[in-house]
């Protein structure tokens, strides 16, 4: 009898064992999905900041624009006055 529980038991340890490679081969495989996917995502990102440089005209950042009204206002204020 003892001989049957260990068989049992060394069974059940392959089905285990079964069971985690399953799973790690499941895994690996949502893995390179997952890779596929990131892959395509950057890849259509690429495409579209190309497009959009291609297409639309460049434009001046929030910061750039102010700075270029600090320093037209900064111009006009070093003009001598021609009142007098």
């Amino acid at each position: 009898m003892a001989a049957f529980r260990d068989i049992e038991e060394v069974s059940q340890g392959l089905l285990s064992l079964l069971g985690a490679n399953r799973a790690e081969a499941q895994q690996r495989r949502l893995l390179g999905r997952h890779e596929q996917v990131v892959e395509r995502l950057l890849e259509t990102q690429d495409g579209a900041e190309q497009q959009l440089r291609g297409t639309a005209p460049e434009q001046p950042s929030p910061g750039e624009g102010r700075l270029r009204m600090e320093q037209k206002v900064a111009r006009k204020s070093k003009r001598p006055c021609s009142v007098g």
